[in-house]
C-alpha cells in the first residue's frame, strides 16, 4: 500500500500517506496494550518508513495526539497520573 501510494508517484499522494500514518498510530495505540509487544514491534517499522515521506510538523502533531489520547486513556483508570507531556522533549 506504501509503495503504491508513494508520494514520487503522485503529489496527490502526500495526504493519502499522511492519513495512512495517522491511521497507523491509531493502530499502535489500540492494540499494543498490555503485555503483548508484537504489534508494535511489526508496525513501528511501517510507521517510520511512512514518517519519512511526510512532513516532520506533521509527525510530530500526530504523535502529540495519539501521546494525549494515551495519556487521557491512563489517567481515566485511576492509576498515578503520568508525566505530563511537557516532558517529552521537542
Amino acid at each position: 500500500m506504501l509503495k503504491s501510494n508513494h508520494p514520487a508517484l503522485n503529489g496527490a499522494n502526500k495526504p493519502k500517506i499522511e492519513k495512512m500514518f495517522s491511521f497507523v498510530l491509531q493502530y499502535i495505540h489500540d492494540v499494543a496494550s498490555g503485555d503483548n509487544f508484537q504489534p508494535l514491534n511489526d508496525l513501528a517499522p511501517v510507521a517510520f518508513a511512512i514518517g519519512q515521506l511526510i512532513p516532520s510538523s506533521t509527525v510530530a502533531s500526530t504523535m502529540l495526539d495519539v501521546l494525549l489520547e494515551k495519556r487521557e486513556e491512563l489517567s481515566s483508570h485511576g492509576r498515578k497520573r503520568p508525566p505530563s507531556i511537557a516532558t517529552v522533549p521537542s
